[in-house]
């Protein structure tokens, strides 16, 4: 299976330039498909960094807190695959801990991963030692959530 051969199932339905749609009408997209996005964004004067796609935080449902009260996406982590393994290699490992690959940035073989059923994010990090101790991992972290101040200020 190739990175995002699946997408079928869960692409992007919003309007927008940089995103494309893999099937051949909006029709063709289901609605559980809402919050993936497949981005394209090759273009003039830029590099091609390959397939990129992810799901989007779509409500503040989506957010849960650490114990430490960090805030985070609910159900997901982030992982950093070594340079030169393949996405099938990560997408077995993943599969194995019941959980999917739901964004993927090829350039950097980075993915957002996310589990089949609701858990909290403490027991997400208790359970990320399974994929540091993977010799194809290079990071794993939950996902968390930036938020980010305004630089202007209106008067």
């Amino acid at each position: 299976m190739e990175p995002g051969d699946d997408l079928e199932e869960v692409v992007a339905v919003t309007e927008s330039e940089d995103v494309h749609y893999e099937g051949e009408d909006e029709e063709d997209i289901p609605d559980a498909a809402e919050d993936i996005r497949v981005m394209n964004i090759a273009g003039e004067g830029l590099e091609d960094i390959g397939e990129v796609y992810f799901k989007e935080v779509t409500s503040m449902e989506d957010i849960v807190y650490t114990e430490d009260r960090l805030s985070c996406v609910r159900n997901q982590f982030l992982l950093t695959a070594r340079e030169g393994v393949s996405y099938e290699e990560v997408e077995a490992l993943v599969e194995a801990q019941n959980v999917r690959i739901v964004g993927y940035i090829e350039l950097t073989n980075d993915y957002q991963v996310e589990y089949n059923c609701d858990i909290s994010p403490d027991a997400i990090e208790d359970n990320l030692s399974i994929f540091q101790a993977s010799e194809i991992i290079e990071m794993a972290t939950l996902n968390y959530i930036v938020y980010e101040e305004s630089q202007f200020h209106t008067k």
